[in-house]
């Protein structure tokens, strides 16, 4: 449970500081919402090379 409460933390806090929003891949901006975690993570596809990853939007 503990894991839980600290991933929602750390991904709010990216979330606020917009951090680690960038493709891992080419660095490009992520495009399409695919799906959302907890209000503060989202799976993300690149608008470039279309990859999919997950992200604090």
């Amino acid at each position: 449970m503990l894991e839980k409460v600290d991933y929602f933390c750390t991904s709010l806090f990216k979330s606020a500081l917009r951090e680690g929003t960038s493709c891992p891949n080419c660095g490009g901006e992520p495009k399409d919402v695919v799906s959302r975690k907890y209000f503060v993570t989202a799976l993300v596809r690149c608008d470039e090379c279309r990859l999919q990853y997950r992200t604090e939007l």
